[in-house]
């Protein structure tokens, strides 16, 4: 009699799991909207990570809801998302109504992994506010001012890409592509560093020729060998 209840049990709840996912992997299809066929419980990301990149699912995707319309539906597990597929929709998206679409659902977690709090994967109103902050840094004038940096960098990574093709080896590159980032960063702050220090030779002889002090020669210097 036992056996029976439990088995009547595991049915209930089994089929009640399996209402559960037909209700959530309904939403897609009950507004009309295009969308990849789910699979319980992964939904579209059954093999994401493990067996494919990103990348190869998000393109498998895209190729099987282009010309189904402006956009199409896929499943995080339960969790509805949205794949446009029509570049002028994309750019509705991205600029006229980017208010509307600033959260895309990633992970992040600023107390325990403050990495994973970057503009990408924050939402509401951290990450207006990050957004704020960043909007100064990247203005056209001074984008323009990095652009010779962001020139001489990339020409060092050319030449490393091609000795890496020549020389036939592996690298990860998500990890070149992070130095190459770094770099930049990196001349542009020394650059603003050898500023600075000529700057303060400068403002030291002023105030010592004012105090009627010994005139000091200054020499602009490269203080790069020094980074």
């Amino acid at each position: 009699m036992i056996f029976f209840d439990v088995i009547i049990l595991i049915a209930t709840i089994s089929f009640s799991a399996w209402l559960y996912f037909k209700y959530k992997f309904s939403y897609w299809k009950n507004l009309g909207v295009p969308y990849c066929e789910p699979k319980i419980p992964y939904g579209n990301l059954q093999g994401r990570k493990r067996k494919f990149h990103s990348s190869q699912v998000f393109r498998r995707f895209y190729n099987e809801l282009k010309g189904k319309g402006k956009f199409g539906g896929i499943y995080f597990f339960i969790k509805p998302a949205l794949i446009v597929t029509e570049l002028d929709f994309l750019k509705t998206v991205l600029i006229k109504d980017f208010q509307y679409f600033h959260d895309r659902g990633t992970y992040h977690n600023p107390k325990d992994d403050p990495l994973s709090a970057h503009l990408l994967n924050l939402e509401g109103e951290k990450w207006k506010k990050l957004r704020e902050k960043l909007s100064p840094t990247f203005s056209s004038g001074k984008m323009k001012f990095m652009l010779p940096t962001i020139i001489e960098v990339g020409k060092k990574l050319e030449k490393f890409m091609i000795k890496a093709i020549e020389k036939n080896s592996e690298h990860e590159i998500k990890e070149i592509l992070a130095r190459f980032t770094t770099d930049i960063i990196g001349e542009e702050k020394l650059l603003k560093f050898n500023h600075f220090l000529i700057f303060l030779l400068h403002f030291k002889a002023l105030v010592l020729s004012e105090l009627n002090a010994t005139p000091l020669k200054i020499q602009q210097r490269n203080f790069s060998k020094w980074a």
